[in-house]
C-alpha cells in the first residue's frame, strides 16, 4: 500500500481495488475478509473525503450488511445509527440511499428488540417512502411492512393490523399473490391476528368476539402454510436499491403450527349461554 500514498490517483485506484476484492470475498462467502478490507476503505474515506462523503457513505452500508450476517447486531447496528444520521443530513429524508439506511436500522433495532426507538425512525422511513415512491411502490411496502413489526411488538396490535392489512392489499395488488413480499406480509397478518386473539384462552368470556379473528387466521394460516416454503429463505436482503427481511420457512411453519393449536382451542370456548329473564 505505501507505494500508493505517492500519487493520490494511484491511491484512490487502490481503494477502488480493495473495494472490488472485498465484494468478490462476499460474493465467495468469505464474510470476514470482505469486513476487513471494506473497514480499512471505510476509515481511508474518512479521512481523505469526509465522514459525509457519498463514498464513505456507501462504505457504511457495505459493512452494516456484512456484520448482520455474520450476527454481529451490536457493532452493524452502532454503525448503521451514524449511517442513517449522516445519510438524512447529507441527502434528505426522502432520499432512496437515506430510505435503505434508515430502513436497514430499523430491522437492525427491531432484531435487538428496541422496537421503541425503532418506531419513530420507521414512521418517518415509511412516510418519507411514500412521499419518494408512491404508496404502492415495494419500497414503500416494505417501509410499512417494518412499521407493523414494530407496532406489533410493542404490544400495539390493532394499529399493526391495520398497517399490516393495508400493506398485504397493496402488495396482493402491486405484486401478486405468490410473491416472497406478499407472503412476507401475509404472514406477519397472520401472527398479528393470533397474537391479538391469545387473550381468549385466559378469558373465555370474550371467545365468542375473537372468532371473526379466529376466522381470518384460518384463511391466511392455510394459504401461508402452502406456499411460503416454496419461496422464501432467512435473509436480510440489502442491494443498492432493495433491502428485506424474510422470515425462513420454518419459522412460518412454526408460527402456522401454533395458530392453528390457538384455533382449535379456541373453537372449543364455550361460548357465553344468555339467560332468560
Amino acid at each position: 500500500m505505501l507505494c500508493f500514498l505517492v500519487d493520490g490517483r494511484l491511491y484512490l485506484q487502490a481503494l477502488r481495488k480493495m473495494i472490488e476484492l472485498a465484494k468478490d470475498h462476499m460474493t465467495r462467502g468469505s464474510t470476514n475478509e470482505a469486513i476487513c478490507l471494506l473497514s480499512h476503505v471505510l476509515e481511508e474515506r474518512r479521512g481523505l473525503n469526509g465522514d459525509d462523503d457519498p463514498r464513505t457513505l456507501s462504505a457504511m452500508g457495505l459493512i452494516v450488511s456484512l456484520l448482520h450476517e455474520l450476527g454481529r447486531l451490536d457493532q452493524a447496528v452502532v454503525l448503521a445509527r451514524e449511517w442513517s444520521v449522516r445519510c438524512r443530513r447529507v441527502f434528505g429524508i426522502c432520499h432512496p440511499d437515506t430510505l435503505i439506511a434508515s430502513g436497514f436500522t430499523v430491522s437492525l433495532l427491531s432484531e435487538l428488540g428496541c422496537d421503541e426507538e425503532a418506531e419513530p425512525i420507521a414512521r418517518e422511513t415509511h412516510a418519507a417512502a411514500t412521499l419518494y415512491h408512491g404508496e404502492d411502490h415495494p419500497d414503500t411496502l416494505v417501509a410499512l411492512s417494518h412499521l407493523g413489526v414494530v407496532l406489533r411488538s410493542q404490544g400495539k396490535l390493532a394499529e399493526a393490523e391495520e398497517a399490516m392489512r393495508l400493506e398485504v392489499s397493496r402488495s396482493t395488488q402491486a405484486l401478486g399473490t405468490a410473491h416472497p413480499d406478499t407472503l412476507t406480509a401475509q404472514s406477519n397478518l397472520a401472527y398479528t391476528l393470533v397474537t391479538q386473539v391469545q387473550p381468549a384462552l385466559h378469558q373465555m368470556e370474550q371467545g365468542s368476539k375473537s372468532l371473526n379473528k379466529v376466522a381470518a387466521c384460518i384463511s391466511l394460516d392455510a394459504h401461508m402454510t402452502s406456499c411460503c416454503s416454496d419461496h422464501l429463505t432467512h435473509r436480510l436482503v440489502y442491494s443498492p436499491t432493495r433491502y428485506r427481511c424474510y422470515p425462513s420457512p420454518s419459522s412460518l411453519k412454526q408460527r402456522s403450527s401454533s395458530a392453528s393449536s390457538l384455533i382449535s382451542a379456541l373453537l372449543h370456548i364455550p361460548r357465553p349461554t344468555r339467560s332468560h329473564a
